[in-house]
């Protein structure tokens, strides 16, 4: 089952969703640019991440910074690293 939270990183808090599975598995699945409009709930991350699901892997799935309820601000890739 899907568990919304948010985790901290450099200081600013990422919005997040997590599914947890005991088998070991885990997948982290990152949304296209957010510039273009990307975010965790575009389409093909929900698709992607309900496969792993069923395949019974953890699924983890998050905003950059400045997407969503993501603190912080796009900076040109340099603080998304």
């Amino acid at each position: 089952m899907d568990k919304p939270g948010a985790f901290e990183s450099s200081g600013l808090r990422l919005e997040a969703v997590i599914s947890r599975s005991d088998t070991g598995r885990a997948a982290v699945i990152t949304h296209p640019h957010p510039l273009y409009g990307g975010d965790m709930d575009n389409p093909v991350v929900l698709a992607l991440a309900e496969a792993y699901r069923r395949q019974g892997w953890s699924v983890l799935r998050f905003n950059f910074r400045g997407t969503g309820n993501s603190e912080g601000q796009y900076s040109g890739g340099r603080g998304e690293v």
